[in-house]
């Protein structure tokens, strides 16, 4: 009898500690969209371009400490914060690039797949 009342207990520990973290987490996905993921077709094809040109220097990484690239990590928040990113220095940026520190896009890229990478990088 004693074991029966101790697997009650744990039972009834463990929907304590659950619930408030179920309920939690609910919360929290019904506030809106997770930032970062893509939602829209623009934007998962915005990741892929992503992925294929930009994640050598704008990923964190031993590599790119090791060859020097000082790009920014991630890119995250970009069009947010105190001085977001506008759209049109964004797009600039892409097709122009830097001299010696970034490559530029304006003939690897076309328009469309130019909107979906600046559509990716918003959600970041």
């Amino acid at each position: 009898m004693r074991f029966f009342f101790r697997i009650v207990g744990l039972l009834l520990l463990a929907c304590a500690v659950l619930f408030p973290i179920t309920i939690a987490a609910q919360e929290n996905r019904e506030s809106g969209p997770n930032p970062g993921v893509p939602h829209s077709d623009s934007e998962w094809r915005g990741e892929a371009l992503f992925i294929q040109n930009c994640v050598l220097c704008h990923i964190p990484s031993y590599q790119k400490k090791y060859l020097g690239i000082q790009a920014p990590n991630v890119l995250i928040g970009a069009f947010r914060g105190e001085k977001p990113l506008t759209e049109a220095n964004a797009r600039r940026a892409i097709t122009e690039g830097f001299p010696k520190m970034m490559p530029a896009f304006k003939y690897t890229l076309n328009a469309k797949q130019l909107d979906d990478l600046i559509a990716y990088l918003k959600i970041r």
